[in-house]
């Protein structure tokens, strides 16, 4: 069966065609425009159409196995696109006035998914398969920003904001959990890292300035720490046999460290508005001290083991010395003093006895010595002399 038929005035035309498997029909028509195909087979539809004042535009194709779509407007502009199989489904539009896109696709094992907007601009994108999820968007006035990843086995997150400046980074897989954080106005920042065995974290803040580092394993603990407005510092670690922490503090100056293990203790410190100066060291057969004062002068020395005791001390305004050594068999001691002058020297052994002695204003002197089968002795006065000696 076949027909056509034309009108005019202004115009009107159209055409069949139909068989046993197809219809086909054309129409078109103005005053101004309308256009119109369509084509039907067994297996197979196809459809056209178009108008004006001012366009609108339409494709359609069906058959057993696919479905596709196009459409097109104007005043101004709406754009579609589909497109259908067994296994794949794809989306398209756009839209202007201003601006919204979209895109979308899906088969059996993925979508994804695509929209833009403006006015002022907000951004998507999205993706997912059987093992996989994607996601990224943008907005604008004044920006934030997103992104994520996630597998079977990793978690990736990004994140900025703006208006002025937040930032974070995050990443997880199987055995891992990682973190960064940025913020101003004016600036606070962070790390973080953690694992089966690892715990990490560092900070850091200003206006004027905290910063913090820790680290921690099965078998170790690490930690600093700064500050400012005038400075604290510390640092501290510890692990199965060792202790260490250092500390300084300003206005003016305290210093301290401190070492420990299991046969070993160091300590030290320092301390000024004027000068505190401390040192100490234990081990299982020695004891170690040495301290210093001023305004002015205390200086103590100390040294023990277990078969020796040494001792030094000095004091000045005007000077008071002091000496003294110990041993198993030994015992010696040396001692100064002015304003003006006393001198002491003594030495004690198993078998001998030393002693030494001196006083000025205006001098008296001694000397006393001993042993088995020996004494002596030598004594010296002035004001004047008297003199002694005695075997």
């Amino acid at each position: 069966q076949y027909h056509t038929s034309l009108r005019t005035n202004n115009l009107q035309k159209h055409t069949s065609l139909r068989t046993d498997n197809l219809q086909y029909h054309t129409s078109l028509r103005t005053d101004n425009l309308q256009y119109h195909t369509s084509l039907r087979t067994n297996h197979l539809q196809y459809h056209t159409s178009l108008r004006t004042d001012n366009l609108q535009y339409h494709t359609s194709l069906r058959t057993n196995n696919l479905q596709y779509h196009t459409s097109l407007r104007t005043d101004n502009l709406q754009y579609q696109t589909s497109l259908r199989t067994n296994n794949l489904q794809k989306h398209t539009s756009l839209r202007p006035d201003n601006l919204q896109y979209h895109t979308s696709l899906r088969t059996d094992n993925l979508q994804y998914h695509t929209s833009l907007r403006t006015d002022n601009l907000q951004y998507n994108t999205s993706l997912r398969t059987d093992n996989l999820q994607y996601q990224t968007s943008l907005r604008t006035d004044n920006l934030q920003y997103h992104t994520s990843l996630r597998t079977d086995n990793l978690q990736y997150h990004t994140s900025l904001r703006t208006d002025n400046l937040q930032y974070h980074t995050s990443l997880r897989p199987d055995n891992l959990q990682y973190h960064t954080s940025l913020r101003t106005d004016n600036l606070q920042y962070h790390t973080s890292l953690r694992t089966d065995n690892l715990q990490y974290h560092t900070s850091l803040r200003t206006d004027n300035l905290q910063y913090h580092t820790s680290l921690r394993t099965d078998n170790l603990q690490y930690h600093t720490s700064l500050r400012t407005d005038n400075l604290q510092y510390h640092t501290s670690l510890r692990t199965d046999n060792l202790q260490y922490h250092t500390s300084l503090r300003t206005d003016n100056l305290q210093y301290h460290t401190s070492l420990r293990t299991d046969n070993l203790q160091y300590h030290t410190s320092l301390r000024t508005n004027n000068l505190q100066y401390h040192t100490s060291l234990r081990t299982d057969n020695l004891q170690y001290h040495t301290s210093l004062r001023t305004d002015n002068l205390q200086y103590h020395t100390s040294l023990r083991t277990d078969n020796l005791q040494y001792h030094t001390s000095l004091r000045t305004d005007n000077l008071q010395y002091h000496t003294s050594l110990r041993t198993d068999n030994l015992q010696y001691h040396t001692s100064l003093r002015t304003d003006n002058l006393q001198y002491h020297t003594s030495l004690r052994t198993d078998n001998l006895q030393y002693h030494t002695s001196l006083r000025t204003d205006n001098l008296q002197y001694h000397t006393s010595l001993r042993t088995d089968n020996l004494q002596y002795h030598t004594s010296l006065r002035t004001d004047n002399l008297q003199y002694h000696t005695s075997l």
